[in-house]
């Protein structure tokens, strides 16, 4: 294995699949690791300008990125590159590890109820259906 593309968002299910990604590191310890942390576009336009949603957008993507490199090993960090993109996560996801030609993407489920997977749709489960590489999803429980 020579690249994995790690999806995260500092919630608990994308901590075990940080846990994932430094078991199969451990197995291939040559292995690039590419994080993706994507914030969903504006969402209410009105309740705040573009440039302050980006700007607050991008001061939790540091945090991610911090929190995300406390879950990963010493062993794993160095080979970390961390983006973060804006748009919508299933297609940024899928559209990265495409041009980083990953072997696999390590993803959390969040496993929401019916109700929000019918109202909101899927993170993982769109991946699943979208990506052209294959892709492993981590239950938090």
């Amino acid at each position: 294995m020579k690249k994995i593309v790690l999806a995260t968002d500092g919630s608990p299910s994308a901590h075990k699949a940080a846990d994932m990604v430094n078991h199969l590191c451990s197995a291939w310890p040559d292995t690039e690791v590419v994080a993706v942390y994507v914030s969903p576009e504006l969402p209410y336009p009105y309740a705040m300008s573009l440039e302050d949603y980006r700007r607050e957008e991008n001061l939790y993507a540091l945090d991610v990125r911090q929190d995300l490199m406390q879950h990963l090993t010493p062993a794993v960090r160095p080979s970390v590159t961390f983006r973060h993109m804006f748009g919508d996560p299933c297609r940024c996801i899928c559209e990265v590890a495409e041009e980083e030609t990953a072997d696999v993407v390590v993803m959390g489920s969040n496993g929401k109820g019916v109700l929000d997977r019918l109202l909101m749709g899927s993170v993982s489960r769109g991946v699943v259906d979208r990506s052209k590489v294959p892709v492993l999803v981590v239950r938090a429980s």
